[in-house]
């Protein structure tokens, strides 16, 4: 049976524009709406882009569940000191929502899931 995953934008320029990690694909994935701006931000073809995939993956929106979410992962970083990029913590949100695996290369969901346990992230190389 395949895996519920989220791929953050990492994940998603390996697959698409290095060609890596294909395997993936053959998983339940979806994304975050953030990913989908991160990853069509530099290309040429932005609204392109962004029908590729929407049309490829369900696309999560920054929905209720998932906003407060990524308020108590900021507010518990915060409180510790810890600084990561705001769009990691929505994407990671997402995940933890959606009770998804979170594929990435991105180490700063490493220090999310220090304090969000539930946070389930497979780390490509």
């Amino acid at each position: 049976m395949a895996e519920r995953v989220v791929l953050d934008t990492s994940a998603l320029i390996e697959i698409f524009d290095r060609n890596k990690h294909r395997n993936l694909l053959d998983n339940d994935c979806q994304i975050s709406i953030v990913s989908v701006y991160e990853y069509i931000r530099y290309k040429k073809e932005k609204e392109g882009a962004k029908l590729f995939l929407e049309g490829a993956f369900e696309t999560f929106g920054l929905s209720n569940p998932i906003i407060l979410m990524a308020a108590r992962i900021f507010i518990t970083l915060k409180e510790k000191g810890i600084t990561v990029k705001e769009n990691d913590v929505y994407i990671a949100a997402t995940a933890l929502v959606n009770g998804a695996d979170l594929y990435t290369k991105d180490k700063d969901f490493l220090e999310i899931r220090k304090h969000f346990k539930d946070l389930r992230i497979r780390m490509l190389s």
